[in-house]
């Protein structure tokens, strides 16, 4: 399982947009952007190692051709 660093920079390497945000009151979004869209999910503190896997799958399941996908499969 890859931590959320590193998946953050396979999807740099690969051209897809994501980030990670703060919000002191609600935890930490995760995004992923794609065709002018954005799926985000919120993860606490206590949850944020899971982030990765979540941003992983949608990685694969939105850019399924993308360089990142091919290499996760």
């Amino acid at each position: 399982m890859q931590d959320l660093v590193s998946v953050i920079q396979s999807l740099y390497a690969s051209e897809i947009n994501a980030g990670l945000q703060s919000d002191w009151d609600a935890g930490f979004a995760v995004w992923l952007g794609y065709s002018g869209r954005r799926v985000t999910e919120t993860f606490t503190v206590e949850q944020l190692p899971t982030a990765a896997k979540w941003l992983s799958e949608m990685a694969r399941l939105h850019f399924p051709d993308s360089d990142y996908a091919k290499r996760c499969s």
